[in-house]
């Protein structure tokens, strides 16, 4: 008579499992960065939204006030309800509030800032900067607000872009590292910025289109009436 015996599998060695550990590892290698920069492109793509939808806000604003553009901020004369910095000055946040979808289209996804500097209901903090040689223009002669049909180059004119959450940029200068770093601009997406532009359109550029200064002539952040 015969007798089987059952068959029996030996275990994993160890050289076999140290194989298939170092397996995982170079997977694991090559996949986390992949996955790393598909999250950091959808947050980019959501901020760009953002841009797009500010930008459309601020031309939608000017069609309301003959063509004047949004200001940085505007004196109320009063107390404005539950606005919770300064309590007479309504900045351009809240100025575009009427015309955006919700608030957060006020905060850029990869921004590392949250609630932290209350604008006003809704708006705990904002992310985007406004150049300041886009809003606050006022003609020598006249002694009235330039318009948006006046600018030299509106698609080359950038309006708002990435900052590190401050509401606007003195001298138009989107980096201003020489005098206050809270007020720079950080190349938070993939090394560049979105902005959006005085014609409409809003795109990402890469950080060392905008580095500079006001005072260089170049288009995207100059006096939009002298270029």
């Amino acid at each position: 008579m015969i007798c089987l015996r059952p068959s029996t599998r030996a275990a994993f060695t160890l050289i076999e499992l140290l194989v298939v550990i170092a397996i995982i590892a170079i997977l694991a290698a090559i996949l986390f960065p992949v996955f790393a920069q598909a999250r950091a492109k959808a947050r980019q793509t959501a901020c760009l939204s953002n841009m797009k939808q500010l930008g459309a806000a601020a031309m939608m604003y000017a069609q309301d006030y003959e063509g004047v553009p949004v200001p940085t901020s505007i004196s109320m004369g009063a107390s404005i309800p539950n606005y919770t910095w300064y309590a007479d000055v309504a900045y351009w946040p809240m100025l575009l509030l009427p015309y955006v979808k919700n608030t957060d289209v006020y905060h850029c996804p990869d921004s590392e800032y949250g609630g932290s500097w209350p604008w006003g209901p809704g708006i705990e903090w904002h992310c985007y900067g406004l150049n300041n040689h886009y809003s606050n223009r006022v003609s020598a002669t006249t002694g009235i607000n330039h318009t948006i049909d006046q600018f030299t180059y509106p698609a080359e004119l950038g309006v708002m872009v990435d900052s590190l959450g401050v509401s606007l940029m003195w001298q138009g200068d989107f980096i201003e590292a020489r005098k206050t770093i809270a007020w720079r601009t950080n190349p938070i997406h993939n090394g560049g910025v979105n902005m959006a532009y005085a014609d409409g359109h809003a795109k990402w550029i890469h950080g060392s289109t905008y580095l500079g200064n006001a005072a260089a002539g170049t288009k995207i952040w100059g006096d939009p009436f002298r270029l």
